[in-house]
């Protein structure tokens, strides 16, 4: 993280920093004003166009939520092109929304190229397919069921573990078992990549209305997936191993009638269970969102399929009917 002036150390910081300061330079990414000061020479090597200085502002308090572009700024970065003006989804705090927005920016920045050009991470993201919104990012990676912890191990291969992880946009938190080596080796080599995966499904060439036309048709399969890389903190401390696994559970108990919380245990006893485990905390660095869900067909073939997908597979006919109406 850098600034004009110095490394962005703190959240604080990056919520107080762009608000405090009157930037030399205005920069958009993907909707979201980025008024990050960044000197003038940087801004042109990345192709964004200097703007004339803000107003000083008031500092943000860090819980306090702002909007989100919220100035009718008709700003275009060169080579980015019209990617669409959105807001803030529902359930999404703005803050939430901006803080993703400002590290895809940032990240892209600090590596010196524009953050309108493909991520350096292993994702296969064909422009069709590509979801780069910070609100949808965020929805699809706390709706995911179960998640994969990736990172480099030994020999040549990965080490994987499958295990709910939870995010509020910035950092992604969750917890290993103490006798699964992989922390360990985050311990060596505190890097990995978190994988949300969300619906998922098989489409049939019978669904579409081009077959009936010219049979020039195959199959496919729709899915959508988030992948989040970051620096990775390994938590052994009790205090923050309990708050870590409260937030999990009350997050995963809340739709329930009957919640359990923590709490309800005896103490003692989830004192032994946190000696079990390890906590692992990933600081988001970049972020890459796919979203295969058709859109590459007519849109009479997009309609059949969604018609067939939903006869038994709701949650990928929701994930489409979400794509086709641009959410």
């Amino acid at each position: 993280m850098w600034s004009a002036e110095g490394p962005i150390n703190d959240d604080r910081d990056i919520e107080k920093w762009p608000r405090t300061q009157t930037p030399p330079g205005l920069c958009e990414f993907d909707g979201v004003i980025a008024d990050i000061p960044i000197c003038r020479d940087r801004a042109d090597r990345i192709g964004a166009r200097p703007f004339p200085s803000r107003p000083r502002e008031k500092a943000l308090d860090v819980e306090e939520e702002v909007p989100l572009a919220a100035e009718p700024w008709e700003l275009r970065r060169q080579g980015c092109g019209d990617q669409g003006r959105h807001r803030p989804a529902a359930g999404l705090t703005p803050r939430a929304a901006q803080a993703i927005a400002f590290r895809l920016f940032i990240n892209a920045v600090a590596k010196g190229r524009s953050p309108c050009s493909e991520a350096p991470m292993p994702l296969y993201t064909p422009p069709a397919f590509r979801e780069d919104r910070p609100e949808i990012l965020l929805r699809l990676m706390r709706g995911s069921r179960l998640p994969l912890l990736v990172s480099n191990g030994a020999n040549g291969l990965p080490d994987i573990t499958h295990l709910p992880l939870l995010t509020d946009g910035v950092r992604i938190v969750g917890h290993l078992a103490r006798a699964n080596p992989h922390w360990k080796a985050l311990r060596e080599n505190p890097r990995a990549l978190a994988i949300f995966p969300g619906p998922d499904g098989y489409i049939s060439p019978s669904s579409y209305a081009s077959k009936a036309e010219h049979h020039r048709v195959v199959p496919t399969w729709n899915y959508e997936a988030v992948h989040a890389e970051g620096p990775v903190e390994i938590v052994e401390d009790a205090a923050r191993l309990h708050e870590i696994v409260s937030t999990l559970t009350d997050h995963h108990e809340t739709p329930r009638a009957a919640r359990w919380a923590v709490s309800d245990a005896p103490a003692d006893f989830i004192a032994g269970q946190l000696k079990g485990i390890v906590g692992v905390v990933l600081t988001i660095e970049a972020l890459i969102g796919k979203r295969k869900l058709s859109q590459n067909r007519p849109p009479a073939d997009r309609d059949g399929a969604l018609e067939d997908v939903s006869q038994d597979n709701a949650a990928l006919a929701d994930a489409m009917r979400a794509a086709r109406e641009g959410n």
